[in-house]
């Protein structure tokens, strides 16, 4: 009898605690909402936190939130090369029209184009400070894709994601285009460890 009532016990006092974790979920995802410039500290915090984080990716906004994360992360590696910066000057200049940004566990390359008159392409070793935060943030990337996405802080450029399996990147399918964009120099070539490539192209003034 006293067994039966301790495994009572146990169950209740275990479906309380799955209930106050859902509790603390829907308080979390309400604060996302209000200020989606939490997301990296719940995604990465575990337990509840991660729990909403994981589900405001539901949202145009949660997408958002992750796309900023990954391309922050090409900035936060050991390549020491800042590719927001430099994008932005080079789209400024008119140096660039179009191109692809590829990121992986360790590396990361770029592509860029003017038209037709020119390409330039380069991967470099990027080995990440946080592995964990590159690791959670490449395998949640499958919910951007297709998704066309533009951030203030680098105004004109229009970005994209889509996948990429064994080597081979899928053409970007920009919005309110009759058919993709594709290079007269062809598509990306990343790696076979590289799961999506991040197409983007300066918006025309």
């Amino acid at each position: 009898m006293l067994g039966l009532l301790g495994l009572a016990v146990a169950a209740l006092a275990g479906a309380a605690a799955l209930q106050w974790r859902g509790l603390l979920e829907v308080y979390h995802l309400v604060e996302l909402r209000r200020d989606p410039g939490q997301f990296e500290a719940m995604l990465l915090g575990g337990g509840s936190k991660e729990d909403a984080a994981r589900q405001f990716l539901r949202e145009p906004e949660g997408k958002q939130a992750l796309f900023r994360l990954y391309l922050a992360e090409y900035d936060r590696g050991s390549s020491g090369f800042n590719f927001s910066t430099d994008l932005l000057r080079r789209a400024q200049e008119g140096n660039v029209t179009h191109g692809s940004l590829v990121l992986w566990e360790n590396g990361c390359s770029s592509k860029t184009c003017t038209d037709t008159k020119g390409q330039s392409s380069f991967s470099v070793s990027n080995l990440p400070q946080d592995p964990r935060r590159r690791e959670v943030i490449l395998g949640l990337l499958g919910a951007c894709v297709g998704w066309t996405f533009r951030i203030p802080e680098l105004p004109g450029i229009e970005f994209q994601i889509q996948s990429s399996k064994g080597g081979k990147a899928d053409p970007p399918a920009w919005p309110q285009d009759p058919a993709p964009e594709v290079s007269i120099f062809g598509l990306p070539t990343p790696p076979e460890a590289a799961q999506h490539v991040c197409h983007f192209r300066v918006l025309k003034k």
